[in-house]
């Protein structure tokens, strides 16, 4: 009898089990996409260790656990699930995958206070916090402060070759030497492989070590991300200005991969020489406890129904809540050829762009040359809606886009506004956009998103438009719009407008 119900699940397992069961789908498609980051990210890969690495702190805290009893909050509880299921809602409807994630990072602690109470959740700080570093959210941060990174990182190993008596001249992120001129691009910035250290160096510092040795090694980590990334330019440099052909050095060895695998290899050296000098100080890392009261765990059964019933409404909503598809009541391509004295052809290659949208419903990519000869292009994306993969406002602007500004456009009797931004590529443009949701003029990227949402709520409609008209910077003495341009845009702008806001219009008003 004894073996037999240490066999069959227990009453905790098969609820626990049925609400993984129910997550999984409500939280399928943010599960998914994450994994897709992992896969293809260098800034992420590190995201396939970060859940194991939590279950395992979860594991070595087991004794710790089971000794705590079951308190389910059943006041708070449900209510900080709801508001995670609606901020899942909200960024499933305005196809925000990043608050899609957020949400499930913090739908798991507001689940453990519901189901287990405020005990179990003290308990799992850590583990559930560190799941945090599994999110692609710091993007915002990295693409701050990535070009800074990259600065930084040319002038250390400018530096530095100069103590090796190595010609050379720093022009922002380029090295200049006489044979050869190495740009620190984004890539080499370091940023990517400091993220992973970082994520890595948690679990090392909180397994191995106490006190503020944890917080030692967290700095080190930080130290090492950088310097080991500053060593990888400065070899690459020596290398190329010997003569090197193959830029990242004999068999790939200065690749960013190598100089992240060399940097774990020393944070590791270094923890197990400070884990040594605690030991013999009779200080060491936090122990798995195993007492003798360790157990089966328990769930009431008015917090599993709730925490099931929550869990199934919120997958219900994200399969089965679709948005209308909203055609254009013109299409693009029927914008006149000619505007005011301005004549256009339409332009069939636009890949050599890596601004312009991926997955819009309509696109129109045409060039206009005005009677001096001064051309201008204009690109217009429109999307019927927006799922994810198939967003208006793409995250990725804000990093290729510079020195960006909003400036006001005569618009009719008024004006609208619009970002003026400069991207610098094989050619360097000059940027002129804006959003077009609900016949409004948007320039700001948050306040396009959350009008989608609301859209996409109340309204069942995610559809939209984004507007550039760009020109090739290099003719121009101004960094600013010159009047013969301006003059083409004001004329432009009505004619752009009747098509891609005029169904919007009539049904609003």
């Amino acid at each position: 009898m004894h073996s037999e119900r240490s066999i069959l699940p227990s009453p905790f397992q098969l609820k626990l089990g049925a609400l993984i069961v129910l997550f999984a789908l409500a939280y399928s498609g943010a599960i998914s996409h994450m994994v897709r980051t992992w896969s293809t990210s260098n800034t992420y890969s590190h995201g396939f260790l970060v859940p194991l690495i939590s279950i395992y702190f979860i594991w070595m805290k087991r004794g710790a656990l089971s000794s705590l009893s079951s308190k389910p909050s059943l006041a708070a509880g449900p209510v900080a699930v709801a508001a995670t299921s609606m901020l899942l809602a909200a960024g499933h409807v305005s196809s925000l995958v990043i608050v899609q994630q957020i949400s499930l990072v913090l739908a798991l602690p507001a689940l453990v206070l519901m189901l287990m109470g405020w005990g179990f959740l003290r308990a799992l700080a850590l583990p559930l916090s560190y799941l945090l570093l599994m999110v692609p959210a710091l993007d915002i941060l990295i693409e701050r402060i990535q070009f800074p990174f990259q600065l930084i990182t040319a002038k250390m190993a400018a530096g530095f070759l100069q103590l090796f008596n190595v010609p050379v001249f720093l022009n922002r992120q380029f090295i200049e030497m006489p044979n050869i001129t190495i740009e620190v691009a984004r890539a080499c910035s370091g940023v990517q492989y400091l993220v992973a250290i970082i994520a890595l160096a948690i679990p090392l510092a909180y397994l191995n070590h106490t006190g503020r040795t944890r917080l030692v090694i967290l700095a080190l980590a930080v130290a090492i991300g950088v310097v080991t990334n500053w060593l990888r330019v400065i070899f690459i440099a020596l290398w190329s200005y010997a003569g090197g052909e193959v830029l990242h050095g004999p068999m790939h060895v200065f690749q960013g991969l190598f100089v992240a695998v060399a940097g774990f290899f020393i944070l590791f050296i270094i923890s197990m020489v400070l884990t040594r000098s605690e030991r013999r100080s009779g200080k060491s890392g936090p122990e798995a406890k195993t007492a003798s009261s360790y157990g089966a765990f328990s769930m009431s059964n008015a917090a599993f129904a709730a925490g099931a019933l929550l869990l199934a409404a919120t997958a219900a909503y994200i399969h089965l809540h679709k948005t209308e598809p909203v055609p254009l009541a013109e299409p693009l391509r029927r914008l006149p050829l000619q505007i005011a004295e301005w004549k256009g052809a339409d332009r069939a290659s636009r890949g050599e762009l890596p601004f312009l949208m991926k997955g819009a419903d309509s696109e129109l990519y045409r060039t206009y040359t005005g009677p001096s000869g001064r051309e201008v292009r204009v690109y217009v994306a429109y999307f019927t809606a927006q799922t994810q993969g198939r967003e208006l406002v793409r995250h990725e602007h804000a990093a290729m886009f510079g020195s960006e500004r909003t400036i006001e456009l005569p618009y009719g009797e008024g004006s609208v506004m619009a970002n003026l931004a400069a991207y610098s590529g094989p050619r360097d443009y000059r940027i002129l956009y804006w959003y077009s949701i609900n016949g409004r003029h948007v320039t700001g990227r948050v306040k396009a998103k959350l009008m989608t949402l609301v859209d996409g709520v109340f309204r069942k409609r995610t559809n939209g438009a984004v507007v550039m008209i760009f020109w090739d910077a290099t003719d121009e003495v101004e960094a600013g719009l010159d009047l013969e341009r301006a003059g083409f845009i004001e004329a432009l702008l009505p004619a752009i407008e009747s098509r891609i806001s005029k169904f919007e219009t009539e049904e609003i008003a």
